[in-house]
């Protein structure tokens, strides 16, 4: 009696946490298109708004025009980067720490930019200054730091993973820019070109922000392949 061996070979795991990735993917690329259309949309429709010299928070100042609307976009940002936050720490094939805390940092820094639409905006500009338009201030630079600080944890997490070890350095970049960038604008805040400055902080993140969206989203259809 002869007996005939079957050889099975064991599936391969697929890539933890498919859906986290998903949601990671949608809730970056997301937050970018909204910042990105709510900026040009209100260049377009507030009258006598200046890219070159106005910050984007003046958008959504008291009294500005369609400032209701255009809060709802921003909105819509911050609410992107929270959505990334809390999906981030299961994007990967192990948990990490530095990955989870910088989550919840990404989280924080959209809360803060929800309350920096209300009850916080920034003061119109040449306006007397508010109490209101001081805590937005400070939590314009909690939001930076945040994201400062979720981009060094995000390289630490990443520099040895191997399907998001390609952002490490893009991280380290990132959140350099940041600090480079924004402290050149904070300088020169009443500059004409202030606002061109503000773009070059607002570039460095919202690419950092593209590039989790892209790899999240690919490595979500390779665990689905």
């Amino acid at each position: 009696m002869s007996t005939t061996a079957i050889s099975v070979t064991p599936a391969l795991p697929r890539p933890r946490g498919r859906r986290w990735r998903i949601a990671a993917g949608i809730g970056a690329l997301g937050a970018v298109a909204a910042y990105i259309g709510t900026t040009i949309v209100g260049g377009a429709i507030v009258p006598g708004y200046s890219h070159v010299s106005d910050s984007v928070s003046s958008l959504t100042s008291p009294g500005g025009a369609h400032r209701e609307a255009l809060a709802v976009g921003f909105a819509a940002y911050n609410v992107g980067v929270a959505v990334l936050g809390i999906a981030l720490p299961y994007t990967t094939q192990r948990r990490s720490v530095p990955l989870t805390v910088a989550g919840w940092l990404l989280v924080a820094c959209g809360a803060a930019g929800v309350l920096m639409l209300e009850p916080f905006p920034q003061d119109p500009m040449g306006a007397e200054v508010t109490p209101a338009g001081t805590v937005h201030i400070v939590l314009a630079g909690v939001s930076a730091m945040t994201l400062v600080a979720a981009t060094a944890l995000t390289a630490v997490a990443w520099r040895r993973d191997p399907e998001w070890s390609r952002l490490w350095k893009f991280s380290i970049g990132a959140g350099a820019a940041i600090l480079v960038t924004g402290g050149v604008g904070a300088a020169f805040i009443t500059s004409p070109v202030f606002g061109l400055l503000e773009r070059t902080t607002q570039l460095s993140f919202l690419s950092w922000f593209t590039a989790i969206g892209i790899v999240a989203l690919r490595s979500a259809r390779i665990a689905r392949d």
